[in-house]
């Protein structure tokens, strides 16, 4: 039986590795809770344009393969209304962006799905749009929620961008443990966590330009991390074969079209200096597990199927072909 703390490589952030508890009693919720629009009613369909706010971008011309708008109901604005502070109820407008990508054209497809050269296409407009923002305000987050318990309203495929005019909390932290390894050691930390996982029982998959691991000390049960190799963006096509392989993988283990959030960290535009000890990340976090307690009392995590499990189930299913 595995049973043990670890600490996240950068943070100090805890993970109780349990896999007992896997096998506790559960009952099953029958309840399911359905969101689902016929493509005629959906806003991110071919032909309903005009159910979104004005068009950004495109990639694909008139027959559009992604397809860029503001949030119609957004969480940052560029003309946000104005706020008054008192005493210590500190508060100041949501200033900011925020953007719908759709990633896929068709209403029932995944992106994991579409032929690499498609989700090469949807990576690099992800990188375009974020580093339109990005450089507009202090940072800009990229994110894709899937499935209703992954917090997505809305089944067809897309991702978002928020940007906002402040740094967040738990990529700050990041990026100081990150800089005082880097003074210290004289090395970025992510090119240290590459030496250590590469070629090791927690290495899922990795191409030229991006490492795939299940992390050490996982957020939750059947976490990801995807790393850059590069000092800085790696290439969207490399990012897209990364995705493609290791997310197909984890639909023949999990169920296909299985509930995720991504997010993608990588050093602020405005410090230079950041992208030398910080680097390009994408975190794909499976939503199978349920924080209860100790999670929400902590902060930290306990992991009822080990790292090193999760990534052999998941090369043994790449060496296969992937899919179910």
């Amino acid at each position: 039986m595995k049973l043990e703390v670890r600490e996240d490589y950068l943070t100090g952030r805890r993970a109780v590795i349990s896999v007992s508890r896997r096998f506790r009693p559960k009952e099953e919720n029958q309840e399911q809770i359905s969101r689902n629009l016929p493509p005629e009613r959906c806003p991110f369909c071919p032909g309903n344009e005009h159910m979104t706010p004005p068009e950004i971008a495109r990639m694909g011309g008139k027959k559009w393969k992604v397809r860029v708008f503001r949030n119609k109901y957004p969480a940052f604005s560029p003309n946000p209304p104005r706020v008054r502070a008192r005493e210590i109820l500190e508060k100041f407008p949501a200033l900011g962006d925020h953007e719908v990508i759709v990633d896929v054209p068709d209403h029932y497809a995944e992106l994991e799905n579409q032929p690499t050269r498609h989700i090469t296409l949807a990576f690099k407009m992800f990188e375009k749009r974020v580093k339109e923002l990005g450089r507009k305000y202090k940072y800009a987050l990229l994110i894709k929620n899937r499935g209703s318990r992954g917090g997505a309203s809305l089944m067809h495929s897309h991702a978002q961008v928020l940007a906002f005019d402040y740094m967040p909390e738990m990529l700050e932290t990041e990026l100081y443990l990150a800089r005082l390894h880097y003074e210290y050691k004289g090395k970025n930390v992510f090119d240290r966590i590459i030496e250590l996982e590469h070629g090791g029982p927690r290495l899922v998959y990795e191409n030229p330009e991006v490492l795939v691991i299940s992390p050490f000390a996982p957020r939750i049960d059947f976490h990801l991390s995807f790393i850059s190799k590069m000092p800085r963006f790696p290439k969207p096509s490399y990012v897209a074969d990364a995705f493609k392989t290791v997310v197909q993988a984890m639909n023949a283990l999990l169920g296909a079209g299985f509930p995720y959030n991504f997010y993608v960290n990588y050093p602020p535009f405005w410090d230079d200096v950041a992208w030398d000890y910080y680097r390009w990340n994408l975190q794909l976090l499976p939503r199978v597990q349920t924080w209860a307690g100790f999670e929400l009392g902590t902060g930290d995590s306990i992991i009822t199927v080990s790292p090193e499990e999760w990534a052999k189930a998941l090369r043994r299913k790449i060496s296969k072909g992937g899919k179910q």
